[in-house]
């Protein structure tokens, strides 16, 4: 069995990774630390939704759960504003495959 790639979703990928995600939180050595922008994570996150959203993401995710998202950005974004202490992942978008459970949402089991 070949397996068929397709260039135009590699591509598209483009985005960040956790890699680049978490180096952007860090602080640069030889600089002081900065503190992110007061919206810096609702603004990653307003970033990764407009991507899910695009033509290349169509059929990428079955459900986006933009409202539960976007009030834990707000949240990490007063926490960093607050000067409190966040998780190293705090603020990361993360897709869940359609094939696990996700608490209140309906399980699709890999089908619409």
């Amino acid at each position: 069995m070949a397996i068929q790639i397709n260039p135009k979703i590699i591509a598209a990928r483009q985005q960040p990774d956790l890699h680049d995600a978490l180096s952007a939180l860090q602080p640069r050595a030889g600089r002081p630390a900065e503190r992110p922008s007061p919206s810096a994570t609702s603004d990653a996150l307003a970033h990764h939704l407009a991507a899910a959203r695009e033509p290349h993401a169509a059929h990428a995710f079955v459900q986006l759960f933009e409202q539960p998202a976007l009030a834990q950005a707000a949240a990490t974004d007063r926490l960093r504003q607050a000067g409190l202490p966040t998780g190293a992942l705090a603020g990361l978008a993360v897709s869940v495959k359609d094939l696990f459970d996700v608490a209140g949402q309906p399980a699709t089991g890999g089908s619409k």
